[in-house]
Protein backbone atom coordinates (compact mmCIF):
# COMPACT_ATOMS: atom_id res chain seq x y z
CA UNK A 1 0.00 0.00 0.00
CA UNK A 2 1.54 3.53 -0.40
CA UNK A 3 -0.38 6.82 -0.79
CA UNK A 4 -0.75 7.63 -4.85
CA UNK A 5 -1.83 10.58 -6.40
CA UNK A 6 -2.79 11.54 -9.69
CA UNK A 7 -3.03 14.93 -11.64
CA UNK A 8 -3.03 16.66 -15.07
CA UNK A 9 -2.20 19.85 -16.57
CA UNK A 10 -2.27 21.80 -19.94
CA UNK A 11 0.80 22.01 -21.51
CA UNK A 12 -1.06 23.26 -24.92
CA UNK A 13 1.74 25.99 -26.07
CA UNK A 14 -0.06 27.01 -28.84
CA UNK A 15 1.73 30.37 -30.59
CA UNK A 16 0.54 30.62 -34.47
CA UNK A 17 3.64 29.87 -36.42
CA UNK A 18 5.78 28.40 -34.24
CA UNK A 19 7.33 25.24 -35.23
CA UNK A 20 6.32 21.82 -34.61
CA UNK A 21 8.87 19.45 -33.26
CA UNK A 22 8.18 16.89 -35.64
CA UNK A 23 11.05 16.32 -38.90
CA UNK A 24 12.69 19.68 -38.94
CA UNK A 25 10.98 20.98 -41.29
CA UNK A 26 10.15 24.52 -41.13
CA UNK A 27 6.84 24.36 -42.81
CA UNK A 28 5.41 22.18 -40.12
CA UNK A 29 4.24 25.09 -37.96
CA UNK A 30 1.21 25.61 -35.84
CA UNK A 31 -1.50 26.89 -37.44
CA UNK A 32 -4.56 26.48 -35.02
CA UNK A 33 -5.19 23.42 -31.72
CA UNK A 34 -6.42 20.26 -33.23
CA UNK A 35 -6.42 18.41 -29.89
CA UNK A 36 -5.29 19.86 -26.62
CA UNK A 37 -1.70 18.70 -24.66
CA UNK A 38 -1.26 18.01 -21.32
CA UNK A 39 1.12 16.50 -18.82
CA UNK A 40 0.07 13.84 -16.66
CA UNK A 41 1.58 13.12 -12.56
CA UNK A 42 1.64 9.94 -10.64
CA UNK A 43 2.66 10.59 -7.17
CA UNK A 44 3.84 7.26 -5.30
CA UNK A 45 5.15 7.89 -1.91
CA UNK A 46 5.59 5.49 1.32
CA UNK A 47 3.01 5.04 3.81
CA UNK A 48 5.55 6.64 6.09
CA UNK A 49 6.47 9.93 3.74
CA UNK A 50 10.34 8.29 4.11
CA UNK A 51 10.10 8.18 0.20
CA UNK A 52 8.51 9.72 -2.69
CA UNK A 53 8.67 9.84 -6.51
CA UNK A 54 6.55 11.68 -9.26
CA UNK A 55 6.69 10.27 -12.11
CA UNK A 56 4.92 13.07 -15.03
CA UNK A 57 4.40 11.98 -18.52
CA UNK A 58 4.42 14.62 -21.21
CA UNK A 59 2.50 14.72 -25.02
CA UNK A 60 5.73 16.01 -26.12
CA UNK A 61 8.73 15.04 -28.97
CA UNK A 62 10.85 14.69 -25.96
CA UNK A 63 11.91 16.18 -22.61
CA UNK A 64 15.09 18.56 -22.00
CA UNK A 65 17.17 19.39 -19.06
CA UNK A 66 15.82 22.69 -19.22
CA UNK A 67 11.95 21.82 -18.63
CA UNK A 68 13.61 19.60 -15.54
CA UNK A 69 15.16 22.26 -14.13
CA UNK A 70 12.42 24.93 -14.40
CA UNK A 71 9.81 22.72 -12.93
CA UNK A 72 12.81 21.95 -10.06
CA UNK A 73 13.31 25.64 -9.46
CA UNK A 74 10.01 26.37 -9.00
CA UNK A 75 8.82 23.40 -6.60
CA UNK A 76 12.18 23.89 -4.21
CA UNK A 77 11.50 27.87 -4.35
CA UNK A 78 7.85 27.92 -3.86
CA UNK A 79 7.29 24.16 -2.79
CA UNK A 80 9.76 22.81 -0.21
CA UNK A 81 7.99 21.05 1.90
CA UNK A 82 7.65 18.51 -1.24
CA UNK A 83 11.17 17.94 -1.11
CA UNK A 84 11.38 17.34 -4.56
CA UNK A 85 15.03 16.88 -6.30
CA UNK A 86 16.59 15.35 -9.23
CA UNK A 87 16.71 11.95 -8.18
CA UNK A 88 12.56 11.89 -7.24
CA UNK A 89 11.41 13.61 -10.16
CA UNK A 90 10.68 11.90 -13.60
CA UNK A 91 10.23 13.45 -16.52
CA UNK A 92 9.17 11.80 -19.91
CA UNK A 93 7.15 12.01 -23.07
CA UNK A 94 5.65 10.47 -25.50
CA UNK A 95 7.17 11.81 -28.30
CA UNK A 96 4.47 13.36 -30.56
CA UNK A 97 5.62 15.19 -33.80
CA UNK A 98 2.77 17.32 -33.18
CA UNK A 99 3.77 18.91 -30.57
CA UNK A 100 5.58 22.09 -30.52
CA UNK A 101 9.42 22.88 -30.22
CA UNK A 102 11.35 26.00 -29.03
CA UNK A 103 11.44 24.80 -24.85
CA UNK A 104 15.15 23.48 -25.36
CA UNK A 105 18.59 25.59 -24.08
CA UNK A 106 19.92 23.48 -26.82
CA UNK A 107 19.90 25.43 -30.43
CA UNK A 108 19.51 22.28 -32.72
CA UNK A 109 15.80 21.45 -30.90
CA UNK A 110 14.61 25.03 -31.97
CA UNK A 111 15.79 25.34 -35.48
CA UNK A 112 12.28 24.60 -36.30
CA UNK A 113 10.79 27.51 -34.22
CA UNK A 114 13.12 29.13 -35.13
CA UNK A 115 14.87 29.75 -31.78
CA UNK A 116 13.98 29.25 -28.08
CA UNK A 117 10.64 30.96 -27.48
CA UNK A 118 9.78 31.86 -24.19
CA UNK A 119 6.00 31.65 -24.02
CA UNK A 120 6.01 27.82 -24.90
CA UNK A 121 8.94 27.11 -22.32
CA UNK A 122 6.67 28.82 -19.62
CA UNK A 123 3.23 27.19 -20.89
CA UNK A 124 5.25 23.94 -20.55
CA UNK A 125 6.83 24.07 -17.71
CA UNK A 126 3.93 25.54 -15.79
CA UNK A 127 1.77 22.98 -16.91
CA UNK A 128 3.65 20.36 -15.85
CA UNK A 129 3.82 22.16 -12.05
CA UNK A 130 0.46 22.21 -12.07
CA UNK A 131 -0.07 18.51 -13.06
CA UNK A 132 2.45 17.61 -9.46
CA UNK A 133 0.81 19.71 -7.41
CA UNK A 134 -2.73 18.05 -8.64
CA UNK A 135 -1.61 14.86 -7.80
CA UNK A 136 0.32 16.16 -4.52
CA UNK A 137 -3.43 17.33 -3.43
CA UNK A 138 -5.29 14.04 -4.62
CA UNK A 139 -3.12 11.96 -2.99
CA UNK A 140 -4.56 8.87 -1.37
CA UNK A 141 -4.07 5.09 -0.31
CA UNK A 142 -4.15 2.77 -2.82
CA UNK A 143 -2.49 -0.64 -4.23
CA UNK A 144 -0.52 -0.73 -7.65
CA UNK A 145 -1.55 -4.03 -9.97
CA UNK A 146 -0.35 -4.71 -12.63
CA UNK A 147 -2.63 -6.39 -15.86
CA UNK A 148 -1.95 -7.40 -19.50
CA UNK A 149 -4.36 -6.87 -22.63
CA UNK A 150 -4.16 -7.17 -26.31
CA UNK A 151 -5.55 -5.78 -29.29
CA UNK A 152 -7.43 -7.38 -31.68
CA UNK A 153 -6.02 -7.84 -35.24
CA UNK A 154 -8.84 -6.56 -36.44
CA UNK A 155 -8.21 -2.99 -34.18
CA UNK A 156 -5.41 -0.37 -36.50
CA UNK A 157 -4.16 1.05 -33.09
CA UNK A 158 -0.61 1.60 -34.48
CA UNK A 159 1.61 0.49 -37.37
CA UNK A 160 4.67 0.09 -38.49
CA UNK A 161 6.30 2.65 -40.69
CA UNK A 162 8.65 0.97 -42.48
CA UNK A 163 6.92 -2.66 -43.45
CA UNK A 164 9.31 -3.01 -46.71
CA UNK A 165 12.10 -3.53 -43.47
CA UNK A 166 9.78 -5.60 -41.64
CA UNK A 167 8.92 -7.66 -44.53
CA UNK A 168 12.54 -8.49 -44.75
CA UNK A 169 12.59 -10.30 -42.09
CA UNK A 170 12.97 -14.18 -43.52
CA UNK A 171 10.45 -15.44 -39.89
CA UNK A 172 7.51 -12.88 -40.58
CA UNK A 173 4.50 -12.89 -42.35
CA UNK A 174 4.63 -11.37 -45.15
CA UNK A 175 2.57 -7.94 -44.86
CA UNK A 176 1.06 -5.06 -47.02
CA UNK A 177 0.05 -1.41 -46.07
CA UNK A 178 -3.46 -1.94 -45.35
CA UNK A 179 -2.00 -5.17 -42.81
CA UNK A 180 0.91 -3.36 -41.44
CA UNK A 181 -0.95 -2.46 -38.04
CA UNK A 182 -0.13 -6.14 -37.27
CA UNK A 183 3.36 -5.54 -37.69
CA UNK A 184 3.88 -4.26 -33.58
CA UNK A 185 3.55 -5.29 -30.58
CA UNK A 186 -0.03 -5.79 -30.02
CA UNK A 187 0.21 -6.67 -26.26
CA UNK A 188 0.20 -4.11 -23.42
CA UNK A 189 1.10 -4.17 -19.81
Amino acid sequence: MLFIGTGKGDITAFFKGIGLLGYGLPQHHMLAIETPLYSRAFVFEQLDKSQKVCFVNCELGFITPSLKQGVLEYLTKNHPDLQYNTSNLLLSAQHTHCGPSGFSYHVIYNMSTPGFHQGVYDKIVNGIIESILEAEKNKQKANIQLGKSSFSPDIPVSFNRVIDAYNANPEVTKLTQETRHLAVDREMT
